[in-house]
Order: structure tokens, then sequence, then C-alpha cells
């Protein structure tokens, strides 16, 4: 799919908005699932890959989840998945053989409805110059990620703490 403009709208049979089956590439393009009552998107491709570049992955399909990595690998790169936040699961995630990688300038973009400190503690992450910002509320599937980002952000601090600990004591301001 290249320089595209998917939308996938509600049918009579729609546990599933959509499925990829093969391995694919998403260039350049949109998938707006306003469908699927499980998934907006669900993967299958055992031993292959689907890579998404400087595309969206736009979910309003409201269901339990958006993107579902059953088989295979997921490479979101310079690209946005984004919710509506009608979703009563995970916006995205991978079963025990799938995956999903985020790479380059990729997004995830949800809308927060309430203050948590998961909540906050993306807002910090998402200052920080990380590949990958995030705006999720406590989504189980995101602590990796915020893991991830954690230490690069202890990795950040420690720097910033010896810089301002040099300082100090480089600079004795005089009496």
């Amino acid at each position: 799919m290249n320089d595209s403009t998917l939308t996938v709208n509600p049918s009579f049979w729609g546990q599933t908005g959509m499925t990829i089956q093969g391995t694919s590439n998403i260039i350049n393009s949109t998938i707006n699932a306003n469908a699927g009552s499980t998934s907006g998107i669900s993967v299958g491709v055992a031993g292959g890959t689907v890579t998404v570049t400087n595309s969206t992955l736009n979910f309003t399909n409201g269901g339990v989840g958006g993107l579902n990595v059953n088989t295979g690998d997921v490479i979101i790169n310079n690209s946005v998945i984004k919710g509506d936040g009608r979703n009563s699961g995970a916006l995205f995630g991978a079963q025990t053989n799938g995956s999903i990688q985020f790479i380059g300038n990729s997004l995830v973009d949800t809308p927060a409805t309430k203050k948590t400190p998961i909540t906050a503690l993306v807002r910090l992450v998402k200052t920080t110059t990380l590949s990958v910002a995030l705006t999720l509320l406590s989504t189980h599937q995101a602590i990796t990620v915020v893991l991830a980002a954690l230490s690069l952000l202890t990795v950040q601090l420690t720097v910033m703490k010896f810089f301002h600990t040099s300082l100090l004591l480089t600079h004795q301001p005089t009496p």
C-alpha cells in the first residue's frame, strides 16, 4: 500500500475490522479503522513482517483494541498510531508470537481522560528527546515502552545531575 487512504467501515460480520495476513509494506498512507469489535486491525503473518513507514493507523472502531499482532513482526517507522480513546482495551498490543517495534520518529497519540501517575510520567518522558512520544494512560502494554523511556531519562538525569554538581563545585560565589 503506497500513497493511499484505506477506510474500514462496519459490516454485518465485524469482530475484526481488517486483517493483514502476509508480509506487507504500508508507505505514505493512512488506514482509518472504523470497525472491529475485537480489534481494528489484526495481523497474522507468521515468519513475516508488516512495515508501516511515514503513515498513520487511525483507530475509531470503539472495540476492545486497535492494532493486534497475533503472529509476525510489525515495524512502525516514522509513523503514528492514533486512537480516539473509545477502545475498552489496549490501543496496540502483541501476542506471544508477535511483536511491535517503534523506530524513527514514531508517535502513539491517544487522548488523556484523567490524570494518573503514568500520564504524568509519560508527559515528562514526552518532553525529552525520544523517538517515540507517548500519550497513554495506564495501558499495560505500554510498560515496556515506558521502561525503555525511563532508562533513557535516567541516563539524561544522571548527566544533568553530574553537570549540575560540576557547576556547583566550579562556581563558588565571591563574598
